[in-house]
């Protein structure tokens, strides 16, 4: 739920699991990017984002070149953080 964060990023990430179906991600693996994305949405909203965290949600990700475009602007910034 995009109302539990206040952190834009979280925001945005919230904002793209609520997505995932328009972005290309199937059926089958929805609840997973929507599980990772809203995980990932909690450490980021918590400043807490790690690289471990990171690069699961990014490795996961990449299987999907929509869901990837979007959200790689996303986390950009957290790269430099968690580094």
């Amino acid at each position: 739920d995009m109302c539990e964060f206040l952190e834009p990023d979280a925001v945005a990430l919230a904002s793209l699991a609520a997505d995932v179906s328009r972005l290309g991600v199937p059926e089958g693996r929805r609840a997973a990017a929507r599980a990772l994305l809203l995980d990932l949405a909690r450490h980021v909203e918590a400043g807490d984002a790690d690289w471990p965290t990171l690069r699961g949600t990014v490795n996961f990700a990449m299987e999907f070149p929509e869901l990837a475009k979007r959200l790689m602007p996303v986390l950009l910034p957290w790269f430099d953080r968690a580094a």
